[in-house]
């Protein structure tokens, strides 16, 4: 395994996801640490997709145990962003989809969650020749991820690394590094 990324529960279970290649793709798996007992469950694929290579992964846990994945997707020449839900309630992955309805050129995701289960993922996209930064939301109660939009201000300057952080009530900041053609500086976007 390689890239692992971890993340704990207020009861102190933790969900650590990780890509793993077999010789032919790389797939993203997990395990969880089950605090009550002090043992790991056995790795678990969070996705089934063989049509491409998955990797990157990370992920963010909600007070109630549920976990959030979002990870990149290639089959040349495409990229993708992906993301995938741990439901406490049902001790079981959902089903993997994209968070960017575009089908090309996104990759590098990171996520956030709220107290209420409610996630936020960024992720750079490629436009043209230009890197841009994208945001969306999942909507726990509706189960689904909203329409992607832009953090950018479209002046054209590549953009990379974004960062993202959730508060409990969904308060959001983004940072990213961005260059001026020059040299890089630190921007950030806040959502209330």
């Amino acid at each position: 395994g390689r890239r692992p990324d971890v993340a704990f529960d207020p009861a102190g279970n933790a969900t650590v996801v990780w890509d793993e290649n077999d010789g032919v793709r790389t797939s993203v798996w997990s395990r969880r640490y089950v605090a009550t007992g002090a043992s790991w469950t056995a790795a678990t694929l969070v996705e089934n997709d063989d049509t491409g290579s998955n990797g990157g992964p990370r992920v963010a846990v909600d007070p109630a145990g549920n976990a959030g994945v979002v990870w990149g997707w290639s089959s040349s020449p495409d990229y993708r962003s992906f993301a995938n839900r741990w439901s406490a309630a049902t001790g079981r992955w959902g089903d993997a989809g994209p968070i960017d309805a575009v089908t090309t050129n996104s990759a590098c995701p990171q996520v956030a969650t709220d107290s209420s289960g409610n996630a936020g993922a960024v992720w750079c996209r490629i436009s043209g020749s230009i890197l841009d930064i994208w945001t969306s939301r999942y909507d726990a109660v509706a189960g689904i991820w909203g329409d992607a939009g832009t953090l950018e201000s479209g002046d054209g300057g590549n953009s990379m690394e974004p960062q993202i952080a959730m508060n409990g009530a969904g308060n959001t900041v983004v940072v990213w590094k961005k260059s001026d053609g020059v040299r890089w500086n630190i921007w950030a976007r806040v959502y209330r």
